[in-house]
């Protein structure tokens, strides 16, 4: 099969004298595997796994921070500690495609606990 994902997107700015949008709509991708884990996970301040399931090869990715103060950090465990490569503000999220994580995904929030949604999609 050819075309699972459909993907959708607006992101807009108007402050002061800078405007600028951009739209995409109806960005279609393919997943060659069929997996996909996610849900809910409470993320304390220490770093820890994201629970991946059976998903073997990352594809795709879904992260949306619930809480209503705090920001989380998403990254990896490079062996010498965590390492960030996305953060989230309170009420953000992110949608995009892994590349080759040589550590395991892991995620750590701020000041206090919070609660992560999230789905990830085997490539």
């Amino acid at each position: 099969m050819a075309d699972e994902f459909t993907m959708t997107g607006l992101l807009k700015i108007d402050k002061g004298f800078k405007q600028d949008t951009k739209n995409v709509s109806n960005l279609r991708l393919d997943q060659t595997g069929d997996g996909s884990a996610g849900g809910g996970q409470n993320i304390g301040t220490s770093a820890e796994a994201i629970d991946l399931g059976d998903v073997s090869t990352l594809g795709l990715y879904f992260f949306r921070n619930l809480d209503d103060t705090n920001f989380v950090e998403i990254g990896q465990d490079s062996g010498g500690g965590f390492e960030a490569f996305l953060k989230l503000k309170a009420g953000e999220f992110s949608v995009g495609r892994f590349a080759t994580l040589p550590g395991t995904l892991q995620a750590k929030a701020d000041t206090a606990a919070i609660e992560l949604q999230y789905t990830i999609y085997e490539d």
